[in-house]
């Protein structure tokens, strides 16, 4: 493949200027249609292949072919770096990154989310009315149970204690704890003892 000379062309030739050979400059060109490049190009030229011969690695490949994906997990990850996740779960709704969580902690945000609900309805009640007919005066008095809330916020503070309590590693703890189900599962099932 000839390539074109750098110099401007002067009455249909490519003519370069003598300069002297110690500068290894360029070397003048008779009436051919190719010239000498300079000793640095040519160098180039001899160690650096053609674009249309480069070849990517395979791995440097599929991670351009990955890198168009969004990240995973928005919901989760915005759960677990709110400042108050219970405000969280009674305002945002789930986004569609949720349904690709184990079912196991779907279920478990769902209940969560349905006990800060129901318990924040039957607070205004109470406040609405007083007193409420449907709901006996012991009812009304005892605070709402948060199982499920609870267990969240416990795996919340294991994700926050495993990332060192890093912001930057908390998306991979959770990719972590979703690969390895028998960990989360372990984790969501334990149940902290009660002090009496």
């Amino acid at each position: 493949m000839n390539q074109p000379p750098l110099s401007p062309r002067q009455d249909n030739k490519y003519n370069h200027v003598n300069y002297d050979d110690t500068l290894d400059t360029f070397q003048s060109v008779d009436n051919e249609r190719s010239s000498l490049l300079h000793n640095l190009e040519r160098k180039t030229l001899a160690i650096t292949p053609p674009l249309d011969e480069i070849k990517t690695p395979s791995s440097f490949s599929n991670a351009i072919a990955h890198d168009y994906e969004p990240m995973q997990y928005h919901y989760l990850l915005n759960l677990f770096t709110a400042p108050d996740m219970r405000s969280y779960l009674a305002r945002a709704h789930f986004t569609e990154d949720v349904y690709m969580l184990p079912i196991h902690l779907q279920r478990l945000m769902s209940e969560a989310k349905e006990e800060i609900i129901c318990g924040k309805i039957k607070k205004e009640e109470i406040k609405k009315h007083n007193v409420n007919p449907i709901i006996p005066q012991e009812e009304q008095k005892k605070e709402p149970n948060y199982n499920a809330t609870q267990r969240l916020e416990r795996l919340r503070e294991y994700v926050w204690a495993r990332s060192g309590h890093d912001i930057s590693n908390i998306m991979r703890i959770i990719y972590e704890l979703i690969e390895d189900e028998d960990e989360l599962v372990n984790i969501l099932n334990y149940e902290c003892p009660s002090i009496e």
